[in-house]
């Protein structure tokens, strides 16, 4: 699960704080990313430059990743330019702060010779929620989305109210292994989660 707050200024640059929580089968990687702590700032300021020019992260903090017995946890304070992009006279927001790129990480082919064996089935949860500024200008919110198939699913729901737009996106992807003649669809759910 990942619940972002952040709020934002008239020129659609946004800062806050970002907190993760990891279990089951996805802690090793989280474990192997973040097991050099020194490290974590520059892991993270990759990440988010990557996506967005200028962003910056602070106060990281990391749960205990010697401890097996509990799930993980990484949590840090961002500052992110130009968020929110201006068209014409509204301000676009994104539906999450990190796309999936579905396609990219799984699809890439247009067609497979072999079965796409997977690693593990796995859920993710994005909630954000994006305090606006008192003379806001028109806000432009991503748009409602629900998938269902054999693949999983992906439900995304967007909500302005008292000046604060609320985004829940959930994502539970299912195959371990898609047989070659399936990949076709595969490919196709993947390409409209990414949407």
């Amino acid at each position: 699960v990942y619940n972002t707050v952040l709020t934002m200024d008239a020129d659609g640059n946004v800062e806050g704080y970002r907190a993760s929580d990891f279990r089951g089968l996805y802690n090793p990687v989280i474990r192997r990313t973040y097991e050099n702590q020194a490290k974590a700032k520059e892991s993270i300021d990759s990440a988010l430059i990557g996506t967005y020019p200028g962003a910056e992260s602070s106060n990281i903090q990391i749960s205990d990743l010697k401890n097996y017995d509990t799930d993980e946890s990484v949590s840090y304070e961002l500052k992110i330019p130009l968020y929110g992009v201006k068209q014409g006279n509204a301000l676009v927001v994104p539906s999450t702060l990190f796309d999936d790129s579905m396609s990219q990480r799984f699809a890439q082919l247009s067609e497979r010779e072999y079965d796409l064996v997977l690693s593990f089935p796995w859920t993710r949860t994005n909630i954000t929620r994006i305090k606006l500024p008192e003379n806001r200008q028109e806000v432009t919110l991503p748009p409602d989305h629900e998938l269902i198939t054999e693949f999983g699913r992906y439900i995304r729901k967007s909500v302005l109210e008292d000046n604060e737009i609320s985004i829940r996106e959930e994502i539970v992807f299912t195959p371990i292994r898609v047989a070659k003649e399936k990949y076709k669809d595969f490919r196709e759910f993947c390409r409209l989660v990414d949407l």
